[in-house]
């Protein structure tokens, strides 16, 4: 696969506690087992998602943004973290969003509206807004990506009971690569994932994702036709747009 652009340094990683294996990026799967005996940590499980992509969002930008980092600058320096490292770090995101309030997860309008608390709060440079028009959802996560910064990006979710068995599908590299098709995922909708990359494979156009702490690659086509041919998912669909004002410097 042909690399357009992707992030600059290496995404956040997690040394899974059953088996030392290395993660791309934060798992809700972390709360597997504290989800048995609690509502609350049932529904960081279940619909953690939007979390976990504000999660690793945060633990990027904090390596490179002084303003940014809430935590002694030794956490963000780690190569890797510990489950109950990341689980803590989760934590920080949940408090800022006030929690899950909702079965279905984190609504994209309230994360970007607290995140912009944060921004201002921290006296950052950057401000976040929702993006509505899906024409403008590859150009905007192409700049985000050229500027180093990871895109979260949402999948709709299915209101209308009818298309309820749609979603998008998930490739693994393999399955790219070698036209194999174990290792993916079909049909995800109602679910947030994170940009680290645009890459081209036979012609087309794949999102590098990272989703339950696995990469995947995501058509970019696929996506854009999921919003546009779906009951409001140019707006439940479609990207966390993070902007900076001009002179930003490298604190």
């Amino acid at each position: 696969m042909e690399v357009q652009v992707r992030l600059q340094n290496n995404y956040i990683q997690v040394l899974r506690e059953e088996n030392g294996v290395k993660t791309f990026g934060g798992d809700q799967g972390f709360f597997a087992k504290t989800a048995q005996a609690d509502k609350k940590e049932k529904r960081k499980r279940s619909s953690g998602c939007g979390v976990i992509a504000l999660s690793d969002m945060l633990f990027y930008l904090g390596r490179k943004r002084k303003e940014l980092q809430i935590w002694p600058s030794s956490f963000y320096e780690q190569k890797e973290l510990t489950e109950a490292e990341y689980r803590k770090w989760f934590e920080e995101s949940y408090r800022m969003l006030l929690g899950i309030p909702f079965s279905s997860g984190v609504s994209s309008l309230w994360m970007t509206f607290r995140i912009n608390l944060f921004f201002q709060k921290r006296k950052s440079p950057y401000r976040a807004f929702w993006g509505f028009r899906i024409s403008r959802i590859h150009e905007r996560t192409m700049q985000m990506l050229q500027q180093d910064i990871p895109v979260i990006l949402c999948i709709p979710v299915m209101l209308l009971p009818w298309d309820k068995r749609d979603g998008i599908r998930f490739y693994g590299k393999e399955e790219l690569e070698n036209g194999k098709i174990s290792g993916s995922k079909a049909q995800v909708s109602g679910h947030f994932v994170v940009v680290t990359g645009i890459l081209s494979e036979k012609e087309e156009l794949y999102y590098e994702i990272s989703s339950w702490g696995r990469k995947y690659y995501m058509k970019r086509k696929d996506y854009e036709k999921l919003c546009r041919s779906h009951f409001l998912g140019n707006i439940l669909g479609n990207i966390l747009v993070i902007t900076a004002r001009k002179g930003l410097s490298r604190n």
